[in-house]
């Protein structure tokens, strides 16, 4: 497509967390180093 930068597509991999809301420290420890080692991360909303 014209006019569309794809510089961005497949550089960095997507990483799906799933499971259950009793986790949710597990949750917010394996996002942010997941996170942190360049990965996109989609999880739970987890409110603090």
């Amino acid at each position: 497509m014209k006019g569309r930068d794809y510089r961005m597509v497949g550089k960095y991999p997507v990483i799906t967390l799933c499971g259950s809301t009793r986790f949710k420290e597990q949750f917010l420890k394996a996002q942010k180093r997941l996170t942190l080692e360049g990965n996109i991360v989609i999880s739970l909303r987890v409110v603090r």
